[in-house]
């Protein structure tokens, strides 16, 4: 019996690391290499950054919380979030740098050049303390302000609630499955959605992975893929968008709401 539960859960686990890789694109979150550190990682600013190796386990888990405080964070102009791929030959300098000897690592790198190793919980949540407590005049809210970052926000159960509302803001919502090709087909348009509302602060643009997060679906209804909903401000329950799945019908949708 307790060989079987041992087996669930190895298989549990194995599922989650399947699910998500911190080499890939994350909102928010600047992918630094060794021709882009000594350039991006600057003065200018203070950095929180993810030292991953794509085979760890623990990297990987750690990956989903990394693209919610991503999202959570937003264009800041006094702090950035990086990662930097432990398994890339160019980067060997600046695992050398930071002293880096096991993964995932979380650095604060302040622009006083001072380093900071995080040793806590791997969730947004703690890592939004972290900056709160280490970084003092930093305007970072409890709660993530998502709207005007130009970037698509990615929804999770730890933060739906945060963002989805919200009276600050509305929230144009794309639910999907990796697998689908007409999800695949319309990635572009909603990342460029994103991008033409850059500094609009009370509309948020984001979506939410239901192979992932199969009961936030559940929730809202979705029977296919993919899904699109639009919530209004101080609204948890969505309306369906039925219009085109182009860039220009999303923005139309979205001016005849205003």
């Amino acid at each position: 019996m307790l060989v079987g539960r041992f087996v669930i859960a190895l298989a549990a686990f194995g599922s989650l690391v399947q699910a998500f890789k911190p080499e890939e694109k994350m909102p928010g979150v600047t992918e630094l290499t060794a021709n882009s550190f000594e350039r991006g990682v600057t003065s200018k600013k203070n950095w929180l950054l993810f030292f991953y190796l794509p085979t760890c386990g623990w990297s990987r888990e750690a990956a989903e919380e990394w693209s919610t405080l991503g999202g959570m964070v937003g264009s800041n102009p006094h702090l950035a979030i990086g990662k930097v791929n432990a398994a890339e030959p160019e980067n060997a300098k600046a695992l050398s740098r930071f002293g880096i000897r096991g993964y995932p690592t979380f650095i604060l790198l302040k622009k006083d050049g001072s380093k900071t190793q995080f040793s806590g919980p791997r969730t947004a949540k703690a890592w939004m303390q972290f900056i709160g407590e280490k970084l003092a005049g930093v305007d970072l809210p409890d709660a993530p302000t998502a709207g005007g970052t130009g970037e698509v926000v990615v929804l999770s159960p730890k933060n739906w609630d945060a963002i989805v509302g919200a009276p600050d803001h509305s929230v144009f919502v794309k639910f999907f499955a990796p697998w689908c090709g007409h999800c695949k087909k319309m990635a572009g348009d909603w990342e460029q959605l994103a991008r033409d509302q850059e500094n609009v602060k009370d509309i948020v643009i984001a979506e939410v992975d239901c192979a992932t997060y199969t009961d936030i679906g559940k929730q809202h209804g979705v029977q296919g893929y993919p899904t699109i909903k639009w919530f209004p401000k101080g609204t948890k329950e969505g309306t369906d968008y039925g219009g085109a799945r182009v860039t220009h019908a999303f923005q139309a949708f979205i001016d005849g709401k205003k």
